[in-house]
C-alpha cells in the first residue's frame, strides 16, 4: 500500500471534475517533478560534500530543483501544460549546459532518454506539439553528444577522485532514472488497465440498459447498423392489457403507493413475458403492450400470447387476494401483419405500426373486464388450443362491425 501522504502529494493539481486520463496525466507529471528534485538534490550533495570541483554545476542543479518545486506548485494551481512543459526543457538546458562543462565522457548525455519516454506519458491528445517537439529535441541532443561533441572542448576537467565520484553518481543517477521511468509506466499501464476495465463496464451497463428497452437482435443491429431499422412481419400477435378502472382508483392513494402497486403488477407480467419469450413493447400508463412472433419470427405466436393472457387473469386474482384490491384486466389480442423499427435519436423506442396493431387495441378497449376478447384472425390460428366463445357481431370505433370471440380456457388433453 502507498503511504497516504505520497498519494497526496502525487495528487496535488487533481480534480474529480477532471476525466481519469487527464487526472492520470497531472499524477506523471508530479512525478516527474519529484524524480527530477531529488536528483538534483542528490547531486547538490555531491557537489557540496564530496566534490568541491562540482560548484561551478551547482547553479544548474540548483536552478533545476528551484523549477520543478515552481512546476509543483503551478500544477496545484492547475497550470497544467506549465507543469508539464516547464520543468523538461530546464532539465533538458541544465544537462546541455553540465555536458558543456565536463563533456559526454561520463555518459550524462544517456538522461536525455528518461526525459524523452516520461515526455510520452505526460501529453494528452491536444498537447501532442508539446510531445513531438520534445522527443525530437532529446534525439537529436543524443545524438550529438553522442557522435558529433568532443571531450576536448569540455570547459572542466576533473581529477581522478572527482572523476570516480561523477563516474560512480552517474551510474547512480542513470539507474534512478530507469527504475522512475519503470515505476511511471507500470503505473500508466496499470491506470490504463483500471480505466480499460471501467470503460468495459459502463459499455456493459449501457448495453444492460438497452437491453431493458430494445429486443436484443436490434441492440447489435443499433451498435453496427447506422441505417434507420424497419422491418415487416407478416405473422405476429399483439396483445394490449389494461387495468380497468385504474385512473379513479389513483386518485385514492399516495403516488408513492400507486407506482409501487403498478409496477409489481407489470413486474410480474414482465416474467410472465419472458417465460413465453413474448417480447414487451412498451407501458402506456396501466396499459402493457406486448407482441409475440418479433423481431425473430416463430410459428405459435398466437398460441405463446394466449397462453400469456391467461396467466396474466390468474396472476390479477392472486394480487387482488394479497393486496385486497379489487383489479380487473381487460385483454384484448389479434393477429397479422405489422412494420416494426426504432423511432427517436433520444429515448428512443422500438415500436410496431399497423391496422393489426390499431384492431388489437380496440379488441381491449371495446372488451369486457376479466375477459379476453380476440379477432377473427387470431380465433383461426388458435381455436383448436383453447376453449373460445363467440362474442358474435360488436360495433368497432374506426373498424365498423366486426366479428369477436372470448377465450376461456386451455384445452386439456
Amino acid at each position: 500500500m502507498i503511504p497516504k501522504w505520497i498519494l497526496k502529494i502525487l495528487n496535488l493539481g487533481c480534480d474529480k471534475a477532471y476525466s481519469e486520463v487527464e487526472n492520470k496525466l497531472i499524477i506523471i507529471t508530479n512525478s516527474f517533478n519529484y524524480f527530477l528534485s531529488m536528483a538534483m538534490i542528490y547531486w547538490i550533495a555531491v557537489a557540496l560534500i564530496y566534490a568541491p570541483e562540482l560548484n561551478l554545476n551547482l547553479i544548474l542543479f540548483l536552478t533545476t530543483l528551484i523549477c520543478c518545486i515552481v512546476s509543483v506548485y503551478m500544477s496545484f494551481k492547475r497550470y497544467h501544460l506549465f507543469a508539464k512543459t516547464f520543468p523538461v526543457f530546464i532539465f533538458i538546458l541544465c544537462m546541455i549546459g553540465h555536458l558543456v562543462l565536463i563533456g559526454n565522457g561520463y555518459n550524462h548525455h544517456l538522461l536525455f532518454t528518461p526525459a524523452l519516454v516520461l515526455a510520452v506519458f505526460m501529453f494528452k491528445k491536444e498537447e501532442r506539439v508539446y510531445e513531438y517537439s520534445i522527443c525530437l529535441l532529446c534525439i537529436g541532443l543524443f545524438i550529438y553528444f553522442e557522435f558529433f561533441y568532443s571531450n576536448s572542448n569540455a570547459i572542466l576537467n576533473y581529477s581522478s577522485e572527482v572523476s570516480f565520484i561523477v563516474r560512480t553518481s552517474t551510474v547512480c543517477t542513470i539507474f534512478f532514472s530507469v527504475i522512475s521511468v519503470i515505476s511511471v509506466t507500470v503505473y500508466a499501464g496499470a491506470n490504463s488497465l483500471r480505466v480499460e476495465t471501467s470503460l468495459n463496464e459502463e459499455r456493459r451497463k449501457s448495453e444492460n440498459l438497452l437491453l431493458n428497452v430494445l429486443p436484443d437482435s436490434i441492440v447489435h443491429r443499433l451498435k453496427y447498423d447506422s441505417n434507420n431499422i424497419a422491418d415487416n412481419f407478416a405473422n405476429v400477435t399483439i396483445l394490449f392489457a389494461d387495468i380497468v378502472g385504474f385512473t379513479e382508483f389513483s386518485k385514492t392513494i399516495p403516488p408513492e403507493k400507486l407506482v409501487a402497486l403498478l409496477n409489481e403488477v407489470f413486474s410480474k407480467f414482465d416474467d410472465l413475458a419472458s417465460k413465453y419469450k413474448l417480447e414487451k413493447i412498451k407501458t402506456i400508463g396501466d396499459c402493457y403492450m406486448v407482441a409475440s412472433g418479433l423481431p425473430e419470427e416463430n410459428e405459435d405466436h398466437a398460441n405463446r400470447i394466449t397462453n400469456f393472457a391467461l396467466d396474466i387473469l390468474e396472476a390479477m386474482k392472486d394480487f387482488n387476494i394479497g393486496k385486497k384490491i379489487p383489479f380487473q384486466i381487460r385483454i384484448g389480442i389479434n393477429s397479422g401483419p405489422v412494420v416494426a423499427g426504432v423511432i427517436g435519436k433520444k429515448k428512443f423506442i422500438y415500436d410496431l405500426w399497423g391496422d393489426t396493431v390499431n384492431t388489437a387495441s380496440r379488441m381491449e378497449s371495446n372488451g369486457k373486464a376479466g375477459q379476453i376478447q380476440i379477432t377473427e384472425n387470431t380465433f383461426g390460428i388458435i381455436k383448436n388450443q383453447f376453449k373460445i366463445t363467440s362474442r358474435g357481431m360488436i360495433e368497432v370505433k374506426g373498424k365498423g362491425r366486426m366479428k369477436t370471440y372470448i377465450v376461456k380456457k386451455r384445452i386439456t388433453v
